[in-house]
């Protein structure tokens, strides 16, 4: 069980500028600098021991988690525009699948790459969105209505569901659990654990913690306690969060 992390970004796609590639070019060919190399074999070896600060990006996409177990049926978190390079990832051999979006919230950074999620447009998969906003379906075809996309969501061929629960509901999914806790968020947010064979995944993104997290008995302490992987925001410094950013 581990999670990829296919979009990070909050707020809005924000792909490298030249300016940041520039520098990590020169923070590559200075760390070349006593290299000789002989072939580009040489060269990929060279890159494959860079940290990932220096050869790659945590940046660009906004909100997209897979959370890959033994199971065949593909989990995701959001659908932000990393569902899109998720999509793109796929080997195209048309085999119909079952894929389940949990969604945090309804902002746009979370649900603007689903126009662009391919599946979508097969007939044969099966699409299952699971959360706890009523207004999840609606939302997700607002976006696609004119004059604001060219497509419509009726050109999807794939058979699309909406599991929409209650607050304080779980799942259970083909030998995964699923914990819920609901976060404070404009418009309401909420956290998943995923547990399955001993270990456990938690996605809790958008979400305040402010001066009532330091009680004794904050239900946040429960619900990450003892999680293997904790996946979580850190957008604002402490005085931002605290002051002008507040709620």
């Amino acid at each position: 069980m581990h999670a990829v992390i296919w979009g990070s970004c909050g707020s809005l796609p924000a792909p490298l500028a030249t300016a940041a590639i520039r520098s990590k070019l020169e923070d590559a060919l200075w760390a070349a600098r006593d290299q000789r190399f002989q072939s580009r074999s040489e060269i990929e070896t060279y890159l494959n021991k860079l940290p990932r600060s220096c050869s790659g990006t945590y940046k660009g996409n906004t909100s997209c988690v897979q959370i890959v177990t033994e199971s065949d049926a593909v989990i995701l978190c959001d659908a932000g525009s990393g569902i899109r390079d998720y999509a793109q990832s796929l080997n195209p051999d048309g085999v119909p699948r079952d894929y389940h979006i949990f969604i945090s919230h309804l902002h746009w950074d979370h649900i603007q790459g689903f126009p662009f999620f391919t599946p979508a447009y097969q007939a044969g998969n099966r699409i299952t969105f699971h959360g706890f906003h009523p207004a999840t379906a609606a939302t997700l075809r607002r976006q696609m209505e004119a004059p604001c996309f060219p497509v419509p969501c009726s050109t999807m061929q794939a058979d699309i569901q909406f599991d929409i629960r209650q607050e304080g509901a779980g799942f259970d999914l083909d030998g995964v659990t699923v914990r819920t806790i609901k976060q404070q968020h404009p418009g309401d947010s909420w956290g998943y654990r995923f547990e399955a064979a001993g270990k456990s995944i938690i996605y809790s993104t958008d979400c305040e913690h402010g001066p009532e997290s330091k009680a004794a008995d904050y239900p946040f302490i429960e619900f990450f306690q003892s999680s293997d992987v904790l996946i979580l925001d850190g957008q604002y410094t402490y005085e931002e969060a605290t002051n002008e950013k507040r709620h």
